[in-house]
């Protein structure tokens, strides 16, 4: 054989792989999709989003769009997660996709809570609320968060007691918005309800029940909010019969190590004005 056919063989070959590996990556969607939902959940957003970027280049479906805002939030490219949000959100009216619309919407709402914008969340929210078909618990549970940011405990209360199991839209929900909205999430801000209202035992019998069924990282946040009802309590009290109290918040809250990250991972929980639990201890 030549050197010019083994060249054009060679040629032939590498086209031949270049071209399955494109299809794989680009024209099965599915497949394409599966890849790139495995490794935003192994943490290479970095490769995640390149496949995401290049199945888009041959179909730019919406969804396309919403993973990368998937993928752009877990790598703190805020921007760039707006810019593909917003992108979601034109693609599916278009092509009038409710259960996507339904999704997108949600991820608005979390963004806005997520950066504590109180303004804005109110905004998607309500938006959330009149899209056709909309998931009601999600509702709930934003809607009692609402309540919850503004002060209002017992209409909060109310939303998140009754709250039933809440369903994510799709696996990259799951992985994002519904892993932050775990059952220890519901209670300790159910717990954090009780304590503005003064019930401070009824707040840390919740919290222990809490702990029975709570992951490594629930414990933390547990933990924290128990401290955070003697804080609470011993503020309260005379300053003679204070001591005790902030004692068992001391033993509860110094296992806390990043606490400017603890507290960036839960918004709205905690009132920074009023709790100045580190001067007083």
């Amino acid at each position: 054989m030549s050197i010019f056919s083994k060249i054009t063989v060679a040629l032939v070959i590498f086209c031949m792989y270049a071209g399955i590996g494109h299809y794989y990556l680009t024209s099965n969607s599915v497949g394409g999709s599966v890849r790139a939902l495995n490794l935003f959940q192994e943490g290479n957003y970095l490769l995640a989003g390149a496949f995401v970027e290049e199945m888009e280049k041959t179909s730019p479906l919406p969804h396309y769009s919403l993973y990368q805002a998937y993928i752009a939030r877990a790598g703190k490219d805020f921007d760039l997660m707006d810019s593909s949000l917003r992108m979601a959100l034109k693609r599916s009216e278009i092509e009038n996709i409710s259960t996507l619309l339904n999704e997108i919407h949600l991820n608005h709402v979390f963004n806005a809570y997520m950066r504590n914008h109180v303004v804005d969340f109110e905004k998607a929210l309500s938006a959330a609320k009149e899209v056709k078909g909309v998931d009601h618990n999600w509702i709930h549970l934003f809607s009692g968060l609402s309540a919850f940011m503004k002060g209002h405990y017992e209409e909060a209360s109310a939303q998140w007691e009754s709250l039933p199991q809440l369903s994510s839209l799709s696996p990259w929900m799951k992985e994002s918005i519904g892993a932050h909205f775990t059952q220890a999430w519901v209670d300790a801000h159910l717990a954090r309800c009780f304590i503005e209202k003064g019930q401070f035992v009824a707040a840390r019998l919740k919290l222990e029940q809490a702990m029975k069924k709570a992951t490594a990282q629930d414990l933390v946040l547990i933990n924290y909010m128990i401290g955070f009802s003697y804080y609470k309590e011993a503020s309260l009290k005379p300053r003679d019969k204070a001591g005790p109290y902030y004692e068992l918040a001391t033993s509860h809250l110094e296992s806390i190590d990043d606490k400017a990250k603890f507290f960036a991972d839960w918004p709205a929980l905690f009132d920074f004005e009023k709790m100045s639990f580190d001067q007083q201890a």
